[in-house]
């Protein structure tokens, strides 16, 4: 697994992606990777320090940048597994820039967030519910966005929202 922010020689930045190699017929161990939408412009093509995280579960592995989640991805592997950092090139006689601090690995249990379970109509209300961990954000557009927690927090798995109000949200939990 290889995830990194693919910015170019000449400035033009390709964005956060990553390539595999599983043994799976979707492999893409070289060239071009595959983009995470989740983290294109505003603060995370900034070209700037962040802070990435991968989570193996034995069978995927979650990708997040700034503990925000960006994709689960198979990976059928629990044992051998060797943990890298480095930068690297597209052709030759480009530089590179890597800079690396604060290096963990650890083992244990895998964090997961939350699932929605539904949505429903509830008098003049939208019902939004959900089981297990996670922050509710929202947003009013998808694409390069600025999620926010959702205040006041909702107490318990569900948020009620008026159905007359002519606005358009996006809502996740973030981990």
């Amino acid at each position: 697994m290889h995830f990194s922010d693919y910015v170019a020689h000449d400035g033009r930045n390709f964005g956060w992606g990553y390539n595999k190699m599983t043994g799976a017929a979707d492999d893409n161990p070289t060239g071009n990777s595959v983009n995470l939408r989740a983290f294109d412009g505003g603060t995370f093509d900034d070209e700037k320090i962040h802070r990435v995280k991968l989570v193996a579960n034995g069978t995927t592995v979650k990708l997040f940048l700034d503990e925000v989640f960006g994709a689960e991805v198979p990976f059928p592997f629990a044992t051998g597994l060797t943990v890298g950092f480095g930068a690297s090139t597209d052709e030759n006689g480009n530089g590179v820039v890597g800079v690396f601090d604060n290096a963990k690995i650890k083992g244990g249990s895998v964090p997961t967030v939350g699932r929605f379970t539904g949505v429903s109509l509830s008098g003049a209300n939208v019902v939004i519910t959900w089981t297990g961990p996670g922050t509710l954000q929202s947003t009013d557009a998808l694409g390069p966005v600025n999620w926010t927690d959702v205040t006041p927090a909702p107490a318990g798995g569900s948020l009620s929202v008026p159905a007359a109000q002519a606005v358009q949200k996006f809502y996740r939990l973030r981990l």
